[in-house]
């Protein structure tokens, strides 16, 4: 199957296969996560690893073990940027290996499994931690942080969210399709670590009936219940699916755990069934670039690490007058070509540049409201923005605030809204920083 699609296709929906992306010369894993347990120094410069070896050394219990992607020689260490998230990496220069040629992710998967054991919260997490298993994304939040506590509430709900921000770019969708039983399985063994009552995986109607097929069969007789959503843009959003299935209100901001619930998305839920089934680390990350120009989506399994220039070089994606975007385009998250593919976003958009235009007065239509999925009032945000007042802020709705985009899209006045909600944002975390 082609590794590209047209999204404005009309026929119903087929699963896209993921490609291998050929590993570029250089990769920069990063490693100085929040969620690990202590922190570890990088293995000296020159040194050489093999796929799936430690890239640090020795860790304190617990903590996130970085893994070679690739056979590789350690570098040194540098700055990695992976969207919204800056942190330090540790820089690889891969060596060449027939393997690394195949086409097929699958090439790269032990072809025997075992069931998942039966672990405590704890334990499921230092697993997971040991082998580089992580996921802090928009619409997966921090999964490490949510196992690991502590918890307020005693978690009761597993939601694995298969939802895409995008509709026309099935990412989640696709993964599901391929990767079902260990979805599954990690559903299953997350269900029995917490002691959860429910264990369901939610479903775009639109997914492709392999998606479904799939799924029903690695869930077989076991609790799990796959669960039909109408996925219009920003519902895979935790806030909003959360709302969806349990009635609970999650501030956004918060892990779902604060609300008795462990959310992952299917990337997130394929780590770590892989990790559970056949004590593999993490060491690609499934990704899709959409070309907005082109109307073309590519699917890959990319090699932890790469840059994102490298994937648009392979791709020989449109030189000249375009922006690069994480996920959905309209939460104006701006990547550049040395950000890298990680645990974080996993969606790249290539867009035109937007010329820059003077916003006009607020004419008080209300289309941000009535755009809102949360219901606030996203002008009066700009204005509690433009005045710096944190008070008005709260009384329009900053809290409720998702980030995503629409309010700023829908204005005719063209004004600022997103950005003014962030800079209010900001203001309140140097607020809090001042106490």
């Amino acid at each position: 199957m082609s590794e590209t699609s047209d999204s404005s296709s009309s026929t119903l929906p087929e699963p896209q296969r993921l490609r291998r992306l050929a590993t570029p010369r250089r990769l920069v894993v990063p490693y100085d996560r929040r969620n690990g347990r202590g922190a570890a120094a990088p293995k000296p410069p020159g040194t050489i690893v093999r796929r799936g070896e430690p890239l640090v050394e020795v860790n304190a219990a617990g903590s996130l073990t970085l893994r070679a992607p690739v056979d590789g020689k350690i570098i040194g260490s540098s700055f990695a940027c992976t969207g919204e998230h800056r942190t330090s990496g540790i820089e690889l220069e891969t060596l060449a290996s027939p393997a690394l040629d195949d086409a097929d992710a699958e090439d790269y998967l032990p072809q025997q499994s075992t069931a998942p054991p039966n672990l405590s919260t704890d334990d499921l997490g230092d697993k997971l931690a040991a082998l580089g298993v992580w996921a802090d994304r928009w619409a997966s939040p921090d999964l490490l942080a949510q196992l690991r506590g502590p918890h307020r509430k005693p978690i009761d709900t597993i939601i694995c969210n298969t939802l895409d921000e995008d509709p026309t770019v099935m990412l989640q969708a696709n993964v599901a399709a391929d990767r079902a039983a260990d979805i599954a399985a990690a559903v299953s063994a997350l269900a029995a670590a917490t002691s959860a009552k429910k264990a369901l995986i939610a479903v775009a109607y639109y997914a492709p009936p392999a998606t479904w097929d799939n799924l029903r069969t690695a869930c077989g007789q076991s609790d799990t219940r796959l669960v039909p959503i109408i996925n219009e843009y920003p519902q895979s959003h935790p806030t909003l699916i959360i709302h969806e299935l349990t009635r609970r209100h999650l501030r956004p901001g918060q892990l779902p755990s604060e609300q008795g619930v462990l959310l992952l998305d299917a990337a997130a839920a394929a780590a770590v069934g892989a990790a559970l089934r056949r004590d593999e680390p993490m060491l690609l990350e499934p990704l899709a670039v959409h070309d907005y120009l082109r109307k073309q989506t590519h699917f890959f399994w990319a090699p932890i690490g790469t840059a994102v220039g490298d994937v648009l070089e392979q791709i020989q994606a449109p030189p000249g007058d375009v922006e690069l975007r994480a996920g959905c385009p309209l939460r104006e998250i701006r990547l550049d070509r040395r950000c890298i593919i990680g645990g974080a976003e996993l969606t790249i958009a290539i867009v035109p540049t937007e010329a820059a235009v003077n916003p006009e007065p607020c004419i008080r239509c209300a289309w941000c409201v009535e755009g809102c999925p949360v219901n606030i009032r996203p002008a009066g945000l700009l204005d509690a923005a433009q005045q710096e007042d944190l008070f008005l802020a709260s009384q329009c709705g900053l809290e409720a605030c998702i980030e995503c985009g629409i309010c700023s899209y829908v204005c005719p006045s063209n004004l600022p809204l997103l950005p003014g909600i962030r800079a209010l944002r900001n203001l309140q975390a140097g607020s809090r920083r001042s106490r």
